[in-house]
């Protein structure tokens, strides 16, 4: 189990290099730091409504990756 954890894992990492700028920036500062839409988008010049839509496009990329 560990060992699948740990693939998964790098297939995430290595899935975020190919993320452009904007979903790989939004997609960290959602997960990794919990930021709200409202900080993300002022850390990244763009409204929450576009930050959301990064984050969740990001978070099917990476979903298509791992299976």
């Amino acid at each position: 189990a560990d060992f699948a954890a740990g693939e998964a894992e790098d297939r995430v990492r290595q899935g975020l290099a190919t993320l452009p700028r904007l979903q790989r920036e939004v997609f960290l500062l959602r997960a990794q730091e919990g930021s709200d839409y409202g900080d993300i988008a002022a850390a990244l010049g763009t409204t929450p409504g576009a930050a959301r839509v990064h984050y969740h496009n990001a978070v099917k990329r990476l979903k298509e990756l791992v299976r």
